[in-house]
């Protein structure tokens, strides 16, 4: 009664909740109500979506339950008439949805699958993945509700707390994506629904052959393979200036432990200066810069990740942030841009993430840039939850306001993308994605 199948047309209790927006339909044509008959159509288009991929039973009903309480929702007037309904919806759908769009990259030979999971650690990095995407989903939902509001004249609630408590209940949905993704990795259940007849997910069975065939083909998994590290050669790296490229100490290596060092100036300046909270800024930033040297990135990499730090850490000391108002905007891109570099690598080292040596080139490379790109925004939409905490019980002052929320959010998106195109990039060249060796090294 509960999994089905009853028929090969309607199987289980999800097949009649994606009836019954096809119904609902009906029952808002002769209300001439044709914004709300348009949401019901295309909330059944994206509700055979886990259909199609053949998702598992719980995951499939727990997205139609979702879309439901989302549609039915707009067409009651239920997140009027009573306020809380707004928070549960957002939790429950950002939850589904970013279950749904990891066995979609699944299907797509993109990430790894929950039922082949291997060690402990890679279901971590399956959490993780699954974290960071849900957050992005329901991020850029919020944008999508901005632009709608402004351009679309959608009738919506939004402000500043209101954004605030979507995207924390957003993070809350994400989680729950991710320990239940988890929990899966963990039995090594399968990912897919037992098959009876179905015809919709054979429509994209020939799609999915095509992706497990170019995910293997040896003659294109042979090229940029360089970025393993593996062999008695050091891999390959872009020609850089001398004082860039090689170590000048074994304590201060290059520019980038310079920069390293003047945090730790900073913080005694702070200090000196009677500002406390910028000192403890300093200090925060000094070990974030110090993991970032044990995550031993690329020298490009590494340095632009501190010039990052260092462009956020010394203009809030020097007041640029309240002098110049673009000043701000940059860093939000520039913070950005380093983090979803820097988290994908750290991710890496732990062996947390795999580094989709095995895949071909363009299915390396699209996992890539997903991987970094959400983690780079995640870290953005968390940042902007800290602003409000920090403004509400930590005394801090920093400008917010729902228009500010919006433009940094999409900066965010704007400085990941930047920095997953330049791991991408990497990737095509074959560059190692640790720091080169100094001539000091190799010769021992």
């Amino acid at each position: 009664m509960l999994l089905g199948d009853w028929t090969w047309l309607i199987r289980d209790p999800t097949d009649l909740l994606r009836l019954a927006f096809l119904i609902g339909i009906f029952t808002q044509l002769p209300r001439e109500n044709w914004s709300g008959a348009l949401r019901l159509f295309l909330t059944f288009l994206v509700c055979l979506i886990p259909r199609l991929i053949n998702t598992p039973q719980v995951f499939d009903f727990a997205f139609n339950v979702a879309m439901s309480l989302q549609a039915w929702g707009n067409i009651g007037s239920a997140f009027e008439a009573w306020l809380p309904y707004h928070d549960v919806v957002h939790c429950v759908l950002t939850m589904a949805t970013a279950a749904l769009f990891y066995f979609v990259l699944v299907r797509l030979r993109l990430v790894p699958d929950l039922a082949q999971r291997r060690s402990v650690r890679q279901g971590v990095g399956i959490a993780v993945l699954t974290f960071a995407i849900g957050s992005l989903v329901g991020a850029v939902y919020e944008e999508y509700e901005w632009f709608a509001i402004n351009y679309l004249h959608a009738h919506l609630t939004e402000y500043y707390t209101h954004d605030i408590a979507d995207l924390a209940f957003n993070g809350l949905g994400s989680l729950g994506a991710a320990a239940l993704l988890a929990l899966w990795a963990r039995r090594g259940w399968s990912t897919r629904r037992p098959e009876n007849g179905d015809p919709l997910p054979r429509l994209a069975t020939g799609l999915e052959q095509r992706m497990a065939r170019s995910a293997r083909d040896p003659h294109v998994r042979r090229r940029g393979r360089a970025h393993l590290d593996r062999g008695d050669r050091p891999p390959p790296s872009p020609h850089l200036p001398a004082f860039i490229a090689r170590d000048w100490t074994p304590l201060v290596r290059d520019v980038s432990d310079l920069l390293r060092l003047s945090f730790f100036v900073g913080i005694w300046l702070s200090l000196g200066s009677g500002a406390g909270d910028i000192s403890v800024r300093f200090a925060l930033t000094f070990l974030v810069s110090l993991a970032a040297r044990w995550v031993d990135p690329p020298r490009p990499f590494d340095l632009a990740f501190n010039l990052a730090m260092a462009f956020q850490a010394w203009g809030d000391y020097a007041g640029a942030f309240s002098a110049f108002s673009a000043f701000q905007d940059w860093t939000y891109v520039l913070v950005s841009l380093a983090f979803a570099v820097v988290l994908y690598l750290a991710l890496l080292r732990l062996r947390v993430f795999p580094d989709f040596a095995d895949a071909s080139g363009v299915h390396r490379r699209v996992a890539v840039f997903l991987a970094a790109a959400s983690l780079g925004y995640s870290v953005g939409v968390y940042y902007a939850l800290y602003i409000y905490v920090a403004n509400h019980f930590l005394g801090a002052s920093f400008r917010t306001g729902w228009n500010l929320l919006t433009l940094h959010l999409a900066l965010d998106c704007v400085g990941a993308v930047l920095g997953a195109a330049v791991l991408v990039a990497w990737d095509i060249y074959g560059w190692a994605n640790r720091r080169r060796l100094s001539a000091r090294v190799l010769a021992a």
